[in-house]
């Protein structure tokens, strides 16, 4: 599926944990008990449920174009038990062959880059005005539609993607990391 013809298009870039759209309910609950504050019963299940309902951009008939980077660091940061990584990085193994998903991953090697110290998603959005949104989580998340600033993370993400790895290489990172599990 060509990226560019496409309806609309997510990129991400996480640096310490697996990209929500790919995370398993398991990795989801464990990374969700370590909010501060904790969340309530009721909370935690609409917390878990709200992020498995937005993977369904991933799915027929339409599945939304996803590109993806990680950094290594998110295949070694420990959310659960091993059966949770386990589970998560053979998730990850199975959304390598999704068509319309490019998966990458930004090696330790690599060193210090642009967004080190930051994660992000950007939204192309040709069906809303060709709208361009960056959605930046960190302690409390910001939406940015400032041209300029959308401009600078698609910048930032473009150097990333070129310095990670290839898909078939970022494949092989992760089977390796998995088996370690």
């Amino acid at each position: 599926m060509s990226f560019e013809a496409s309806a609309g298009k997510i990129y991400t870039y996480e640096q310490m944990v697996v990209p929500g759209l790919f995370q398993t309910r398991g990795y989801i609950e464990a990374l969700f008990r370590t909010l501060t504050p904790p969340l309530g019963t009721a909370a935690f299940r609409r917390a878990v449920q709200v992020r498995l309902n937005r993977q369904l951009v991933l799915c027929p008939p339409a599945p939304t174009p996803v590109h993806a980077l990680m950094s290594e660091a998110a295949l070694h940061n420990r959310v659960g038990n091993d059966e949770t990584m386990r589970a998560q990085l053979t998730r990850l193994l199975a959304i390598c062959d999704l068509e319309h998903v490019k998966l990458q991953v930004l090696p330790f090697s690599r060193g210090a880059h642009a967004a080190t110290a930051s994660s992000f998603l950007m939204f192309d959005l040709p069906q809303m005005g060709d709208v361009r949104l960056v959605y930046v989580d960190l302690i409390r998340a910001h939406c940015i539609h400032d041209e300029t600033d959308v401009n600078a993370y698609n910048l930032a993400f473009t150097h990333l993607a070129s310095a990670a790895l290839p898909e078939a290489d970022s494949r092989d990172l992760i089977q390796t990391t998995a088996s370690s599990y």
